[in-house]
């Protein structure tokens, strides 16, 4: 075939790339619509999926040893609610003291840093750069962080159990509705994909086959890989914070959880972390913590951890998270957030597939 014949395949491939790219925006804005009629139900599946995907793994591997999945499924849940009912009764108690303990070192922390701009300003000033001080409101500032901490002494878990029941009915509707939907997925969930896949013509369920298991490998990579990476983060900040005798070293340590969202995450969880450490303990702890995040996260983490936990299965680029992490926000909040990056790994999926089959047309013809 001439040379000319293969530039104006390859042209038209390009194109038709371009056009599935356009075309997928386009369902996920229409899907994005619809959602918005049934939001609470489709977040509530959505999560199902995300935690089917987390524990899918442990479902394999006990169901090696024991004959019937279900009961494989049901004792993941049991240990896996067993385990978070007996850290919330440890860790809430002490998380809330730690709060308190850090809403009364506010002052502290906004005087300290108020010295550290009056410091910066007269450095600058030595070399003929002005930094105006007036438009920052120390009282604004202190008052909106006094705000977002707890104003109320320590209560019981009895009292907080209380007080959820009594004005999250509907939270817990959707958190019982969401177990219901992963535990039924967990079990029986590859039956349930082949009673969906019946309607469609045989070529049609082969190509759905496919994306699914690009999705597959992508969201698993994610759950589980940001979920580990994210958690070890945090525990070797928790455990720098309490070396260094930070009285509220528990809450910045489970504030590093953030990291679970890949990018954005990593710096929004470490950056007030080490302000507050810096301006209500000393800045020589604030200087410790920071070399220790920048070591393990960029010495350890991203050369040993990540690759290792990751691979290449995620395929993210960080733009595109930034971006679907921000539009995911912008729509529907938190619950935007949590749906972004599954939303991404499914256009994603479905862009790479047919890219997949446009380049082997290609290499068909060129044959």
């Amino acid at each position: 075939m001439k040379i000319d014949d293969l530039k104006r395949i390859s042209l038209q491939y390009k194109i038709l790339r371009l056009v599935y790219i356009i075309l997928a925006f386009a369902v996920f804005a229409i899907f994005i619509k619809l959602v918005s009629y049934v939001s609470e139900i489709v977040y509530s599946f959505a999560l199902a999926l995300l935690i089917n995907y987390l524990f899918a793994k442990p479902v394999e591997f006990l169901t090696k040893f024991i004959r019937y999945r279900m009961v494989s499924v049901f004792l993941i849940y049991i240990f896996f609610i067993s385990f978070f009912a007996i850290a919330i009764a440890y860790l809430i108690p002490i998380t809330v003291m730690q709060m308190l303990a850090l809403k009364n070192s506010l002052p502290t922390l906004v005087a300290n840093f108020d010295m550290f701009l009056v410091t910066l300003h007269e450095i600058l000033a030595r070399y003929n750069i002005n930094m105006p001080l007036e438009f920052i409101d120390r009282a604004k500032i202190l008052n909106y962080l006094f705000s977002i901490m707890p104003k109320s002494t320590l209560p019981s878990i009895g009292s907080l159990i209380s007080i959820v029941l009594s004005n999250s009915v509907y939270v817990i509707a959707y958190i019982v509705l969401t177990l219901i939907f992963s535990f039924y997925l967990l079990v029986d969930g590859k039956r349930a994909w082949e009673l969906f896949l019946i309607p469609f013509s045989k070529r049609l369920q082969c190509h759905m086959k496919e994306i699914k298991h690009k999705l597959d490998d992508r969201l698993e990579a994610f759950m589980l890989g940001q979920f580990q990476i994210a958690s070890l983060t945090a525990s070797v900040m928790l455990i720098t914070y309490v070396v260094l005798n930070v009285p509220f070293a528990l809450v910045l340590g489970l504030v590093q959880l953030l990291e679970i969202l890949p990018v954005i995450g990593t710096w929004t969880a470490f950056v007030p972390c080490l302000i507050i450490v810096s301006f209500t303990t000393s800045v020589n702890k604030g200087l410790v913590a920071f070399a220790v995040y920048m070591f393990y996260t960029q010495i350890i983490r991203d050369n040993f951890v990540a690759p290792r936990i990751l691979g290449d299965n995620l395929g993210f680029h960080p733009l595109a998270i930034i971006i679907s992490l921000m539009v995911g926000a912008k729509l529907g909040g938190i619950a935007g957030i949590i749906l972004a990056l599954p939303v991404l790994a499914l256009i994603t999926s479905i862009v790479d597939y047919n890219l997949e089959l446009a380049d082997l047309k290609v290499s068909e013809v060129a044959k």
